[in-house]
């Protein structure tokens, strides 16, 4: 199942540089290697991977302040969900207590 539109774009957008950029391109960017992109490229064969990679691993080291942030923010989800369990919990002792005093009432 496509997007209804979607033979339309492939058709306008199939010949354009900026969408179906050359495969020249890519390559020769990979001119200025770092011995840690050859190691990835030997193992993924493909230079493209490599510096995919070196994008991720820049990527793990975030700022100290991101860091913090990110931490903090987990610490305060851990906090609502431990709430949100807690009212759930309250949620079904009331309606066992309700329960209860319905059968009593039969």
């Amino acid at each position: 199942m496509h997007w209804k539109f979607y033979e339309a774009m492939e058709n306008a957008t199939q010949d354009k540089a900026s969408v179906v950029p050359p495969s020249n391109l890519l390559v020769s960017s990979a001119e200025s290697k770092t011995p840690d992109d050859t190691d990835v490229e030997a193992r993924s064969g493909s230079a493209v991977h490599g510096r995919s990679l070196q994008r991720k691993r820049k990527a793990e080291e975030a700022p100290a302040w991101f860091t913090e942030y990110m931490e903090a923010r987990r610490v305060e989800s851990e906090r609502r969900w431990q709430a949100a369990q807690e009212l759930e919990k309250e949620k079904l002792e009331v309606m066992k207590g309700l329960l209860e005093a319905l059968k009593k009432k039969d």
